[in-house]
């Protein structure tokens, strides 16, 4: 818990170091930027917004039916939905449901029943007959006179042709005249009736004219029809007493159901979809000397109505929200990125970059189709610009992330859009490989634009949108992959140049650049010159193997003893008989040592070296103790006739310890080439032995404290040593000297 705690508050010394490292015109600067970017990416869904501030004014109030004296012309474009016109979509889908009427067994069952009991007691006599009238409640008291007045075939003939008529109009149906009369006076002409069929007693639903069905009303005239079917002829009196009979025993078998029809025209009101209109930029509305529609005039309200309505709450939140992700994201940049003096230019990179992405995504806006808006959208320059820089892509997807967050209160943005454009952003992202030509980057701009092609294709699908503008879609996202790498390569150059940033491409060119400083090396420090290219081969091949920048360890260590190429003579690897120190003070050939690093540095800031290889070439030796002399100086001391203490300071070289992980190993890989050469028969235990004890050396000295390494990564660079150098110093078989064999 105690080292965590120290770490901690190292961290945050190093925080309040890099930020004090800034000054105060940088700062003033970086905030007015940061500003501007908040209010862009604010004002940026205002911008493009279709509800813009454009209103349309008459020279009068108009009214439907009226003619105009003036063109009204849209002054923006606007897809509005027509609530006023989709309202009455819905009431005239409840119109055309038609009143359905449902036949009812029990009533049917009641009557036929009724006539039945009727029938039985009129045979049965007068007062049987008036018994059940009475409690059927029916007045008409001189049926069963009608009936016995009948002659006795009549009588039979009646009663028989009573049942038959009954069960007729039950099977015909018979309707209330109170319904129908209802639905006629709200203006329906039809019913849709569900009986059943003559055949087999199916219900089936069909529709119905009102004039043609049977109600209490026009009871008599169907009653003829049935009539017509028999070819006899019937006596008044018995016709009397039949007519008698059905009307006082039938009553309505065919019921309104009212729920059943609200429900369907409730359903037929939901299904109607929105009426939506879209209005074209410059479209008229109204032409001079044409009728005014309500359609128009309701147009011209919803374009004046948009700019009315501001919704205080919602723009709170964007603002809230816009400052936090991008707080968030430059809090990000500034505690990863552990050099001070990159960290102002990677984020003035970061800011400005995205405000130019906003200014270009509202000229999409303004001059391209909104259709195709989302393809359009320049989000992936800035991403793949930053990931060049620095390296990393983690760096690339912040910037995109947050541009994304920026797009999501566009009008037109919804979840999908959201998402394809991450999916495109991580794709074009994963196909960056730090390629060391500039070649690669047709390469990886190929790719992506394969692979966002093929994810546009997905999202089409998944959005259900017309297929006339899946290739158009495609079109444009490619051309975006693109022109972004296009761009890219123009601005990438320059900012190498004008910020000497250390890319892979300009480090790989320092590597292959033949420069004044490596060439007087070659020239008059061969041994320093075979030194440091063995350095450079394995700082690259370790900083690989752990997944640091394999081009920067390379290009440290090609160049991180540059210092020596003005006194070559006092460096070992350069000397051939003589040693020069033998004739020099202990101290002094320490100071002449160290000055190898200073002069090192001064050489790199002369030929325009990166800061960061720089950097390496100044903590290369760290501040440890130059132990060959400051042992030698420690044994003068002890033999001296006046003993004296030796200043360890003095034997120390005057640097900072590595700060990266790329200047930790070219700090080992220094250390280990250099003492390699001094073992005798070299074999693979003997270069690990050497390996382990220098790699122990320098975590004892708190040489490798600030380098970010771990355990495991001292143990993959101590593997990669111990090849590269048996690979350098294998020995070879001895060949016959007879040239005969």
């Amino acid at each position: 818990m105690i080292e965590k705690v120290s770490e901690i508050n190292m961290d945050n010394d190093g925080s309040r170091e890099k930020y004090s490292k800034i000054s105060s015109k940088t700062k003033v600067t970086f905030v007015i930027l940061l500003i501007a970017l908040i209010i862009s990416g604010i004002s940026l869904p205002f911008l493009v917004s279709t509800e813009s501030l454009n209103k349309i004014t008459t020279t009068k109030q108009y009214v439907a039916g009226e003619l105009s004296d003036e063109d009204v012309i849209a002054p923006f474009s606007l897809t509005f939905i027509d609530e006023v016109a989709t309202q009455e979509a819905k009431i005239a889908a409840r119109k055309d449901v038609l009143p359905i009427f449902t036949y009812s067994l029990s009533k049917t069952s009641l009557v036929e029943n009724r006539c039945l009991n009727l029938i039985e007691a009129i045979k049965a006599g007068s007062a049987e007959t008036y018994d059940f009238l009475i409690k059927e409640g029916i007045s008409d008291f001189s049926l069963y006179n009608q009936y016995d007045a009948l002659s006795t075939k009549e009588k039979n003939q009646s009663l028989i042709l009573l049942k038959d008529c009954v069960q007729y109009l039950m099977n015909i149906g018979i309707y209330r005249y109170y319904d129908i009369s209802e639905i006629s006076n709200e203006g329906y002409l039809q019913i849709r009736s569900i009986n059943p069929s003559n055949s087999d007693y199916e219900l089936k639903s069909q529709v119905k004219s009102t004039s043609s069905i049977i109600t209490e009303k026009n009871l008599y005239e169907q009653f003829l029809i049935w009539l017509q079917t028999y070819s006899i002829s019937f006596s008044p009196e018995m016709l009397r007493f039949i007519f008698n009979g059905v009307k006082d025993t039938v009553e309505n078998n065919i019921v309104y159901d009212s729920l059943a029809t609200a429900r369907m025209r409730d359903e037929a009101a939901e299904n109607v979809e929105t009426i939506t209109h879209q209005i074209t930029e410059g479209e008229y509305i109204i032409r001079k000397d044409t009728i005014v529609t309500d359609q128009a005039l309701r147009t011209i309200d919803r374009i004046n109505s948009s700019n009315l309505s501001v919704n205080w709450v919602k723009i709170l939140g964007q603002i809230i929200f816009f400052i936090v992700v991008t707080i968030a994201a430059i809090y990000y940049f500034f505690y990863s990125i552990n050099r001070s003096y990159r960290i102002v230019q990677i984020i003035m990179i970061f800011i400005i970059g995205l405000l130019l992405s906003i200014i270009g995504t509202y000229f999409i806006y303004r001059f391209f189709s909104t259709q195709y808006a989302t393809q359009a959208i320049p989000f992936l320059f800035i991403p793949l610009l930053l990931t060049h820089i620095t390296n990393k892509k983690r760096y690339g997807f912040t910037a995109g992330m947050l541009f994304i967050c920026y797009l999501t209160f566009l009008p037109d943005t919804d979840m999908i859009r959201f998402f394809y454009m991450i999916f495109v952003l991580e794709i074009s992202l994963l196909f960056v490989r730090f390629g060391v030509t500039r070649l690669d980057m047709i390469y990886q701009a190929f790719y992506s634009a394969v692979a966002a092609m093929f994810v546009t294709v997905v999202f089409h699908f998944i959005s259900n949108t017309s297929y006339a503008y899946l290739f158009n879609e495609i079109l444009v996202i490619i051309m975006n992959v693109c022109i972004s790498y296009m761009v890219l390569s123009i601005v990438l150059p320059l900012l190498e140049h004008f910020l000497n940033i250390p890319t892979v491409f300009r480090l790989h060119e320092l590597c292959l650049a033949d420069t004044p400083v490596l060439s007087r090396l070659r020239s008059q420090a061969v041994g320093t010159y075979n030194h440091v290219n063995n350095v450079s081969d394995m700082a690259y091949h370790a900083a690989k193997e752990i997944g640091v920048n394999s081009e920067l360890a390379r290009v440290g260590g090609l160049y991180h003893d540059i210092g020596k190429g003005d006194h070559p003579e006092y460096f070992v690897e350069n000397q051939k008989d003589k040693n020069v120190h033998d004739d020099m003070k202990v101290t002094l050939s320490a100071a002449v040592i160290k000055s190898h690093v200073k002069s090192g540095v001064e050489k790199g800031k002369e030929m325009g070296l990166p800061q960061e290889v720089i950097d390496i070439i100044d903590q290369h030796h760290g501040n440890d103790v130059i132990s060959y002399f400051y042992n030698l100086a420690l044994k003068e001391a002890e033999n001296s006739a006046v003993p004296y203490t030796v200043n360890e300071e003095d034997f120390r070289y005057n640097s900072d310890i590595p700060q990266t992980p790329e200047a930790a190993i070219v700090m080992l890989a220094d250390c280990f080439e250099a003492a390699s050469r001094t073992i005798k028969k070299p074999t693979t235990q003997r270069y690990e032995k050497l390996a382990t004890s220098i790699i122990n050396s320098k975590i004892n000295a708190g040489q490798l404290n600030d380098s970010h390494l771990t355990l495991t990564d001292l143990e993959k660079i101590k593997k990669v040593f111990v090849h590269d150098a048996f690979g350098r110093d294998h020995q070879r078989i001895e060949y016959n000297k007879d040239d005969n064999k």
